[in-house]
């Protein structure tokens, strides 16, 4: 836990899950002067960013710094897929259009 950081009360940051018969273990990182709200759950593998707050009652499983450059790239692949999808040469066939748009997910990985 970093310095300047805030774990409220009730707060889960034990590391580890039983999901049926497998255990998940791993590190949770807080950095400097983060804040995490009460009764939060910080699964294995969570790393809180420098400034962050994670709000009361959430599960945390990302890396919260990371989030701003998530989203932008996020938004950059949804407007290349929408351009890539509106050049297709489908016509008005269902199938024919869904196999199109099958075939483009899996070549965009999508």
């Amino acid at each position: 836990i970093g310095e300047g950081a805030s774990v409220e009360p009730e707060v889960d940051i034990a590391g580890w899950w039983i999901d049926g018969d497998t255990v998940h273990i791993g590190e949770i990182v807080i950095k400097r002067g983060a804040s995490i709200g009460a009764r939060s759950t910080l699964l294995p593998g969570a790393v809180i960013g420098r400034d962050a707050e994670v709000a009361a009652a959430q599960q945390t499983i990302v890396d919260t710094g990371a989030l701003a450059d998530l989203e932008v790239t996020i938004e950059q692949r949804t407007v290349a897929a929408l351009d890539a999808l509106s050049s297709l040469d489908i016509d008005d066939d269902p199938k024919r259009e869904l196999a199109a748009l099958a075939e483009f997910v899996i070549r965009r990985e999508i």
